[in-house]
This record gives structure tokens, C-alpha cells and sequence, in this order.
């Protein structure tokens, strides 16, 4: 396999492992069926780690199950636009590492490619991440919430419907209008 993507990740994943419920591991990727990596998310919510996975699509790990992955939370998000972006979040508040890369974690992406994870730390930036991150967890018009069976509820929207995606289409817009009157 080639070196830099799955070990650099799973590090990660080991070391908020070790901090049991002081750890917290967030990440968004399109699909996810890669074993190893499975294994370790389970050991880490095993150890009392909040996991928050958004999976748009193939999910071959299931959340909620008690005693094994009660502490892992899966969201796909599907709405009007496909999404590509990978998130890796490792740790919360000062201590959080933020990364962004090129692959899903499928097993023919983490053992038969050169993928690429690059660390984020310039300030805007990590908060441009925890942004979205945030944005998507309060996402009450796309999201479907996985049950411990392989399942998914959709989460149904209250008074205050949030839309990530039209909520980021907005943004970028907003952005590109401000860039364009300099």
C-alpha cells in the first residue's frame, strides 16, 4: 500500500482511541468498506470516543449497536448536489486536527491507489471545516439517520428547517458577490 494516506489516518484514529471519551473523531467521505479501518472505529467507540460519520452512500459499518458501536453515529446526506469533499476531523476544540483528502475509504481506494490526506492548519480554514461539519450535522431536510439494523430514518424538519446544501450553495454565492464589488 502505498505510504501516507491509510497509516497517517489510522494514527489518528488509534490515538483519540486512547483518550477513550475525551477523543472525538468526525469525518465525511461518499462511501466507506474499508475493514481495518471499520475495526479501529468500532475499537474506538468501544473506548467511549464520539464518532461522527456522514457516509453519502455504501456504508458497510453500522451504528448504534450496543456494547460495539453505540457510540458512532452515521448520517448520509443526499440532496440536489453530488458532493466529493473528504473531511477528517481527529479531536475537538484547540487539540482538533483537521485534514482533507482524495479518497473514500473503500478498500480499493486505501490499498490499490495513491491517495492523498493533507493537513489543514491555517485558522479560517480549520473553521471553514468545522463550519460545514457543523452545518451538515444540523441538516434536517437530506439527512437520514442509520439505525443499529442498516436502516435510515429521515430527520424530518422542525420550525427551523436547515438544508446544508442550499445553505453552502447561499454561502458561496454570498462569497462570490463580495469578491466580484472589490
Amino acid at each position: 500500500a502505498p505510504e501516507g494516506y491509510k497509516p497517517q489516518l489510522l494514527a489518528h484514529i488509534d490515538a483519540q482511541t486512547r483518550l477513550g471519551p475525551d477523543g472525538y473523531i468526525g469525518i465525511k467521505v461518499n462511501s466507506m468498506n474499508d475493514a481495518d479501518i471499520m475495526a479501529r472505529l468500532v475499537r474506538a467507540s468501544e473506548a467511549g470516543v464520539e464518532v461522527e460519520l456522514f457516509v453519502r452512500g455504501i456504508c458497510c459499518l453500522r451504528a448504534g449497536v450496543p456494547d460495539e458501536t453505540e457510540n458512532i453515529h452515521i448520517i448520509s446526506i443526499v440532496g440536489r448536489y453530488l458532493e466529493h469533499s473528504r473531511i477528517y476531523i481527529f479531536g475537538q476544540g484547540e487539540r482538533a486536527r483537521y485534514y482533507i483528502g482524495s479518497a473514500d475509504w473503500m478498500t480499493r481506494s486505501t490499498l490499490r491507489r495513491v491517495e492523498i490526506a493533507a493537513p489543514v492548519t491555517a485558522p479560517a480554514l480549520k473553521a471553514r471545516l468545522q463550519h460545514i461539519f457543523d452545518t451538515m450535522l444540523a441538516d434536517n431536510c437530506n439527512a437520514r439517520v442509520q439505525q443499529p439494523d442498516g436502516s435510515y430514518v429521515r430527520r424530518m424538519p422542525g420550525a427551523d428547517a436547515v438544508d446544508c446544501q442550499a445553505q453552502f450553495y447561499e454561502e458561496a454565492y454570498q462569497a462570490n458577490v463580495h469578491s466580484s464589488l472589490k
